[in-house]
């Protein structure tokens, strides 16, 4: 496997991982008595649709051969990873109680996908840029 191709298959995972934060590894607050939801699960189906993006931008990168589109990509992921923080962070947020499950679990383990995801495209953009010069 080439070395874009990793870095393809990891935006990817990290955006699966995304995916499955607010609903599955890190379950989001439950439906109110009066069936109504709170705010965090909000921010959950919006994490979702963000994740999806971050997995087909990954995938794109992974089966892409012009590498300036690759390149492109990349660059693109970052301001998406970004969005993603803020929609947890102050775009919609969690619940007010501090306590509850998506302050607690939910908020930093997006915090942490999206700031790998950002990381990882900052990376990306510095490690291929010779290759783009090259062109």
């Amino acid at each position: 496997m080439n070395r874009k191709a990793l870095f393809g298959v990891a935006f990817a995972v990290l955006g699966v991982l995304l995916f499955l934060a607010p609903g599955v590894l890190a379950p989001v607050c439950g439906m109110k008595p009066d069936g109504g939801f709170m705010k965090c699960h909000w921010m959950d189906q919006a994490e979702k649709g963000i994740a999806v993006v971050m997995i087909l931008m990954g995938l794109l990168i992974l089966f892409v051969k012009n590498k300036a589109f690759a390149y492109g990509i990349a660059a693109a992921n970052v301001p998406v990873g970004c969005y993603a923080y803020l929609i947890s962070w102050k775009l919609i947020g969690g619940c007010k109680m501090p306590d509850m499950a998506c302050n607690l679990y939910t908020r930093p383990m997006v915090y942490l996908f999206s700031g790998i995801y950002v990381l990882a495209s900052l990376f990306y953009l510095f490690y291929f840029r010779k290759d783009l010069a090259e062109r």
